[in-house]
């Protein structure tokens, strides 16, 4: 699974009076959820959320718990985090989840393979909320995290010979032509 760590970061965090840092407590809670799932995780998260002046004290033990993980990358400065995980979840290959709400418009506008692209996204791209607080194991405080995976079916129009097509109509019926 690569994490978009900004999106999910940032999540709910235009609100007076929010902090200017990602909140790296949502984004652990993400990376434990697969983790405890024995899935494999790579977050990406900008450099610019590890300077001293916008990352917060307490946040620094998350933050070294991901480098002894081994699931933390830091894109450098200067770059867009954003093609980092879109490379990286390219090419881990087939059956690589990438965890973000980012419809990615300006990126797919920007390659030749546009349908290609939209196609993997719809295969590939998990969504998520967060929900009501609720207690942990271990008595911590921590909000639901919903996540939305990637439909098992296609819904486009599949040709399924030459004078046939199948619509999926909704998830029990499809119409045959």
């Amino acid at each position: 699974v690569i994490i978009d760590g900004a999106n999910i970061g940032y999540f709910k965090q235009n609100f007076t009076q929010a902090p200017k840092h990602v909140d790296y407590r949502q984004i652990d809670w993400v990376i434990e959820h697969f983790r405890e799932r024995g899935q494999s995780v790579l977050l990406f998260l900008h450099e610019r959320h590890f300077s001293r002046n916008l990352m917060p004290s307490w946040a620094e033990p998350i933050v070294q718990s991901w480098e002894e993980k081994g699931v933390l990358y830091r894109t450098p400065a200067g770059s867009n985090d954003d093609w980092f995980w879109l490379h990286a979840a390219l090419w881990c290959g087939q059956g690589t989840l990438v965890l973000t709400n980012d419809e990615m418009r300006d990126h797919h506008f920007q390659m030749l393979g546009h349908r290609y692209f939209l196609r993997w996204q719809e295969r590939s791209q998990v969504h998520f909320t967060f929900r009501d607080w609720h207690t942990h194991k271990g008595g911590e405080k921590r909000r639901e995290l919903e996540l939305t995976f990637p439909e098992i079916y296609s819904r486009r129009i599949q040709r399924l010979d030459d004078d046939s097509l199948a619509i999926l109509a909704d998830e029990c019926f499809a119409l045959v032509i």
